[in-house]
């Protein structure tokens, strides 16, 4: 940032919020690029989605919630 005096806080929450929209515009789209025909994963990203959460319907349910969370997130700032 140019202005060298722009307060440490507001550029971290500025920093902190680019992050977390990047990582989700990230998260979208490989959602998307690993659905199955049927709207279902299928193949290495089923086996890593059962490693880390158990089965799909775990994932898809902490998924909509962290969706939710951003969706509250960035109408609570307005």
């Amino acid at each position: 940032m140019a202005d060298k005096d722009y307060a440490p806080f507001a550029y971290n929450d500025l920093k902190r919020e680019h992050l977390m929209r990047t990582g989700s515009v990230v998260l979208h789209e490989l959602y998307f690029a690993n659905l199955g025909g049927n709207g279902k994963p299928g193949g290495k990203i089923e086996q890593d989605l059962k490693t880390e959460f158990g089965d799909w319907n775990s994932w898809e349910t902490e998924f909509r919630r962290m969706g939710l969370v951003l969706h509250q997130i960035s109408f609570s700032r307005c």
